[in-house]
Order: C-alpha cells, then sequence, then structure tokens
C-alpha cells in the first residue's frame, strides 16, 4: 500500500500477519526488503509486521526534499498514525535506528511502548563536546565527495570488512546491498549522510529536551538511554534518564522508577569520571 505524508509524498508500506505490532524500519541506502528473512520468523510468533520505505528509498516516492531527520520521522510517525497502531515495538537498523530514536524521542508517540535501535547512528557522529568519540565532520565531507565522484569505486573500497564481501555466510544478501545502494538516488544518499552523520538535529538530547519531556513513554526513553550508554555518550545518557525518572514518577511507575534510578547513578558516575564537573551527581 501506499500512504500519504503532510507534504504529499506516498511511502511504500507492507503489513504482514496479525497480532502485537512490530514496525521495522530500514538502514541507509536500502528497502524495506532488507527484512525479508526476518518476516516469517515475527508472523509465525503471533506478531503484525509493519515494513516501510522510506521516502526516496526503495518503492516510495523520491520527492526533491525533506531527507532531514525531522521529516524522516515524522514520516514514521505518520505510518504509525495512519494504521492507528498501537502498543507498538519499532526496530531501526542503523540510520533507521537514528530516525526511530528522533521519531520517539524527539517529536513523541503513545503508540510506541518499545524500542530496539540496531547499530544506531545515536546521538551523532560527528565529533564536539559532547562527543569525544566522534570525528570531524570533514572526514565525512570527504566521503561523500568520494561518493559523487564514483560511488561505483566507493562501494567497492567499502565492501571488505563492513559489508564482509568474500567473507560472509550470506553472498546474495550481500550483492543486494550493493545494488540497493547504487540503485539509490545519489541526492538522496548524500543529503540523507549528512542528516545522520554530522548534523546539529542528529539526536542531541540536550537540544530536545522539552520535546522529550512532552508524553513520551518513560520506559522508551529508558531505552534510549541505555543505548548511549552502551555507546559511552554517558553524559547524554544520565540526561536521558534523568527524563525517563520524571515521567515514570509522574505517572506512578514506582517500579519502573526505582529501576531507573539505579541506572541514572551509574551514568552520572561515570560521566563525571570522564569529564569531573559536566554532570550533578544524584
Amino acid at each position: 500500500m501506499l500512504l500519504e505524508t503532510p507534504d504529499s509524498t506516498r511511502l511504500a508500506v507492507d503489513v504482514w500477519g496479525t497480532g502485537r505490532p512490530v514496525v521495522l524500519v530500514h538502514a541507509w541506502g536500502l528497502s524495506s526488503h532488507m527484512w525479508n528473512a526476518q518476516l516469517p520468523a515475527f508472523v509465525d510468533a503471533g506478531l503484525q509486521v509493519i515494513t516501510l520505505d522510506q521516502r526516496g528509498h526503495g518503492r516510495s516516492e523520491r520527492p526533491a526534499g525533506g531527507y532531514d531527520l525531522d521529516t524522516m520521522a515524522a514520516d514514521l510517525i505518520t505510518v504509525l498514525d495512519e494504521l492507528d497502531v498501537r502498543d507498538a515495538a519499532v526496530v531501526g537498523q542503523s540510520m533507521g535506528g537514528t530516525v526511530v530514536a528522533h521519531a520517539v524521542g524527539g517529536i513523541g508517540s503513545e503508540r510506541v511502548t518499545d524500542v530496539v535501535l540496531s547499530a544506531p547512528i545515536t546521538p551523532c557522529l560527528t565529533v564536539g563536546d559532547d562527543n569525544q568519540l566522534g570525528l570531524p565532520a570533514e572526514a565525512f565531507a570527504a566521503n561523500r565527495a568520494a561518493l559523487v565522484a564514483d560511488i561505483g569505486a566507493w562501494l567497492t573500497a567499502n565492501s571488505v570488512g563492513y559489508w564482509g564481501v568474500g567473507d560472509d555466510r550470506f553472498p546474495h544478501d550481500t550483492a543486494w546491498t550493493l545494488r540497493s545502494i547504487y540503485e539509490t538516488p545519489l541526492p538522496v544518499l548524500l543529503a540523507t549522510n549528512a542528516a545522520v552523520h554530522d548534523s546539529g538535529e542528529a539526536v542531541r538530547m540536550a537540544e530536545s529536551a522539552n520535546r522529550l519531556a512532552k508524553g513520551t513513554n518513560p520506559a522508551v526513553l529508558d531505552v534510549l538511554a541505555m543505548a548511549y550508554a552502551s555507546d559511552g555518550r554517558m553524559d547524554i545518557a544520565a540526561r536521558t534518564a534523568q527524563l525517563a525518572l520524571q515521567r515514570a514518577l509522574a505517572s506512578r511507575n514506582d517500579k519502573l522508577a526505582a529501576e531507573i534510578r539505579d541506572r541514572l547513578t551509574h551514568y552520572q558516575e561515570a560521566a563525571a569520571q570522564a569529564s569531573p564537573g559536566s554532570v550533578d551527581a544524584p
């Protein structure tokens, strides 16, 4: 089916099975077909599986713009709303994980109760005061220049060790991955690459704290905090956990609040050791 976004872009969406909804959001340069091998297991488990091709990818329309995180995240919220999805688990892979985090943590949706971020690009890959493990923006600009110069050569150079060419169990999947990226319009690849790699809107929790505090499920915020912590972003994990704790207390979920409080203490202590004085002690 095709669902229309507020800017009149039609997104290709598939719904498989019945039961509790699981929404799968694909990676950069790919499409919903990347989840093909997982579909039977989810459906056999009694779940309803919803997949979408993000704008500019796969079977969805390719508008001239809208490849920023705000718009891509809003696209996901549109799909949830149009299908009247409730109690959903939303799974995002790589760029899809960033879109999911921005949609749930930034925009917010009561339709989502669980989040899975698989190899996510969060909160941002560019080096900064709050992201010492990142790379300089010039590195990402050079990467995009290489894409423009010769995308075929770029794919070849990045295949070994990344997609496992010559050393993978599923060579047909690898070939499909390379072909899908090659067939995605370069303007789409460049714009989405910039959005998730070196944009200031790439899910920086300090900048979206007000939106995060409005109605977001505390369990989802707790998952986001754990994702940041696992990636070494303890200061952002602490801020996100603080918001999760506030929401849990407001909803009188004492059990979840106690669990979040324990994790928050760990995040704050780790952040203080990494950067003394950056995060207040509990």
